[in-house]
């Protein structure tokens, strides 16, 4: 952890030498999430110029985690849909049938699914799956 501090102290300071840059950083960050179209539901989205620093041990640990969690979802996923009993159970509508079966081209259940989370010094919490 005191790496990572290190880390945040020395971004702290290089914000403090030049005020300036926060503003110019914010709106070149702005214009170019703009210019990439990365907008959803009207607003971008990361408006955030901050990064959010870790250590090499906390993000091992993360993306272990997720890897863990994704090889669930996959194998959940799989299961689903192979048994209309599964489907049944969790209530599948039939036009949610007929794309659980379309064949996407791609492997693996989703290719633009995240695992929202956020992490703090105690913990690493899931939020959802998106």
């Amino acid at each position: 952890m005191e790496k990572v501090r290190e880390a945040v102290n020395y971004y702290n300071s290089l914000l403090e030498e030049s005020p300036s840059v926060i503003t110019e950083s914010r709106d070149f960050l702005y214009e170019r999430i703009k210019e990439k179209k990365m907008i959803f539901g009207g607003r971008v989205l990361s408006p955030y110029i901050r990064p959010h620093f870790v250590s090499q041990k906390q993000w091992d640990y993360m993306k272990d985690v997720c890897r863990v969690i994704w090889q669930c979802i996959e194998k959940m996923g799989y299961a689903i849909k192979a048994s209309s009993e599964l489907q049944d159970e969790l209530g599948v509508t039939e036009k949610e049938r007929e794309l659980v079966l379309l064949d996407s081209g791609f492997t693996g259940v989703s290719v633009t699914s995240r695992l929202d989370s956020f992490l703090t010094e105690n913990s690493f919490q899931f939020v959802e799956l998106n």
